[in-house]
C-alpha cells in the first residue's frame, strides 16, 4: 500500500471521527432540551409579562391546590372558581408555567363565564424537576386533572385547551379520555420526530442520522420512541370536537402541523389560521379574530 491510500484512509477516518461527534453532540443537546425544559418560574414569567406590558389578570381569584398522581409525583395548580358548572383546564407550553396560560382568561372566564383550572406540567413552575416527556406523560396526567375536578365538583362540563407542548397534551389525552366536551389545540406538533426535522432543517443540518440518533437517547434514557411521541397517530380514533388554531407566522411549530393533525382527527373539527399569529401568540396578535373564533367554536360544541 503506497503513501496515497495511508492518507486517505487516515483522512477518511479522521473525518469520521469527526462527523460522529458532530452527531452525538447536536443530537445530546436536542434531548437535554426536550426533556429539561428552561427553569422558568412563576415569579419571573408574571415579572416578565408585566415588562411586556400585558394584563394582570388581577380579577381572578385563585385557589391553589396539589394533585398526587398515580406514580406519586406531585402536580401544582391553581382554580378560579366561575361558573361551578362548567370549566376550562388550560395547558401551557414548554419551558412556561400555568402563568402562560392566563392570557386566555379574558375569554374563558370574563366572556364565557367559565371556571378555569391552571396548573404546571410536569418538571415545570412549582413542581419538582423532572424530565419532560413532550406530551407522553404530560397527556396521562392532563387524565388525572380531569378526574380531580369531576370528583370534587361532580359531573361538570370540562372543556381543554392547549398551546404548543399544552396543545400535543390535550390531544395525545384522547387516547385515554373521551370525556371532554371539546378540545382548542393552539400551535401544537405533529410528533416529536416532525418538530425535530424541522428544527434542524431550520439549522441548515442534515436530519440523517440526527433524527435517528435522538430517538436512540429517548429510548435509552426514557424508555420510549417517537411513535410514543405521535401526536397525529393518537388522534385517529378521537371523537371529541377539536379546534385546531395555528398562527400563520409560526416559526417554531409551522402551520403545516396543525393540516396534518386536522387531517388525522376523523371527529368533528374546525381549523383556523390567523394571519398576524407567531407561535402562541395568536390571541395578541389577531385577538378579535381569536375570541370570536374560539367563542363561537365553544358555543356550538358546550352543550
Amino acid at each position: 500500500m503506497d503513501w496515497y491510500w495511508i492518507v486517505l484512509i487516515i483522512v477518511a477516518s479522521l473525518i469520521l471521527i469527526a462527523f460522529t461527534f458532530f452527531v452525538i453532540v447536536i443530537s445530546n443537546h436536542m434531548f437535554k432540551s426536550f426533556i429539561w425544559p428552561r427553569c422558568c418560574t412563576r415569579e419571573w414569567q408574571i415579572e416578565y409579562f408585566k415588562e411586556l406590558g400585558r394584563p394582570s389578570y388581577d380579577y381572578l381569584s385563585r385557589e391553589p391546590f396539589e394533585l398526587t398522581l398515580r406514580d406519586g409525583y406531585v402536580l401544582h395548580g391553581d382554580i378560579s372558581l366561575n361558573d361551578p358548572h362548567k370549566f376550562m383546564i388550560l395547558c401551557h407550553g414548554h419551558g412556561s408555567t400555568r402563568e402562560g396560560s392566563v392570557k386566555y382568561a379574558d375569554i374563558y372566564y370574563k366572556q364565557l363565564g367559565y371556571s378555569i383550572v391552571l396548573y404546571d406540567h410536569r418538571g415545570h413552575g412549582d413542581n419538582e424537576r423532572v424530565p419532560c416527556l413532550m406530551g407522553y406523560n404530560e397527556s396521562q396526567d392532563l387524565v388525572e386533572v380531569i378526574h380531580y375536578v369531576k370528583e370534587r365538583f361532580g359531573d361538570v362540563t370540562i372543556g381543554l385547551h392547549g398551546t404548543s407542548l399544552g396543545g400535543a397534551t390535550v390531544l395525545m389525552s384522547t387516547k385515554y379520555q373521551q370525556e371532554a366536551k371539546f378540545i382548542i389545540a393552539d400551535c401544537p406538533y405533529a410528533s416529536i420526530k416532525m418538530f425535530a426535522s424541522d428544527f434542524v432543517k431550520k439549522h441548515k443540518s442534515f436530519t440523517f442520522p440526527l433524527i435517528q440518533v435522538l430517538e436512540l437517547r429517548f429510548k435509552k434514557n426514557c424508555k420510549i420512541s417517537y411513535k410514543d411521541m405521535d401526536v397525529a397517530a393518537s388522534i385517529v380514533n378521537n371523537e371529541i370536537p377539536v379546534l385546531f388554531l395555528h398562527g400563520a407566522k409560526d416559526q417554531l411549530i409551522p402551520p403545516y402541523h396543525s393540516d396534518i393533525l386536522f387531517k388525522n382527527n376523523k371527529g368533528p373539527k374546525e381549523q383556523h389560521i390567523f394571519p398576524n399569529g407567531t407561535h402562541g401568540e395568536s390571541v395578541f396578535c389577531d385577538p378579535e379574530e381569536y375570541v370570536d373564533t374560539v367563542s363561537s367554536f365553544i358555543k356550538r360544541y358546550e352543550k
